[in-house]
């Protein structure tokens, strides 16, 4: 069988609580969108997608250091670079799925990708769209650590906060700011 080089990498980052898969599973847990569904659909199957995701431990990403969401950053670019190179698959154009703090993550890396002294001139160069699902935006950095330090209360705690929480608390939050 011959090795066909993909057209077109995917890489989903997950928000807070969540997991490499288990952000992009049903609530069922017997599909995963990013295997089941998207490369067969009809606009990316004929790209033949590499679909990966990236994982990284929220419960100490909003631990003492300020520098965590920094580093996330950093071992993402670094381990998509390391597999890009390994696979020969420089070049290929980067779509990135980001939900929640996976957003902010991804938005750190996409600002270290810029830096010049940073190796990540590639990465730069091959990113041509990023997909927010539930990110902050537009908010001061203040407002925006305070919004997810609340926001990571329940996990701290446990790992198996409801949906509804993160709803109520996103729901307060945009109330409390808009007045």
């Amino acid at each position: 069988m011959r090795n066909i080089q993909p057209e077109i990498e995917i890489v989903a980052i997950h928000g807070l609580g969540g997991g490499r898969t288990k952000t992009f599973t049903s609530a069922s847990g017997n599909v995963l969108w990013l295997k089941d569904f998207l490369p067969h659909d009809p606009l990316v199957a004929p790209m033949n997608p590499r679909i990966s995701t990236f994982g990284y431990d929220t419960s100490v990403a909003f631990g003492d250091s300020a520098s965590q969401i920094h580093t996330f950053a950093e071992q993402f670019l670094n381990e998509l670079c390391r597999t890009r190179r390994e696979s020969e698959t420089t070049g290929v154009p980067i779509i990135i799925i980001a939900h929640s703090l996976g957003g902010i993550v991804a938005k750190q890396a996409l600002i270290m990708a810029q830096d010049p002294e940073m190796d990540y001139g590639e990465i730069k160069e091959s990113v041509k769209g990023v997909v927010f699902m539930g990110t902050p935006h537009l908010v001061s950095e203040v407002a925006a650590k305070q919004y997810l330090q609340d926001l990571a209360k329940p996990f701290r705690a446990s790992n198996s906060a409801s949906s509804n929480y993160i709803d109520v608390r996103t729901e307060s939050y945009k109330e409390e700011n808009t007045s």
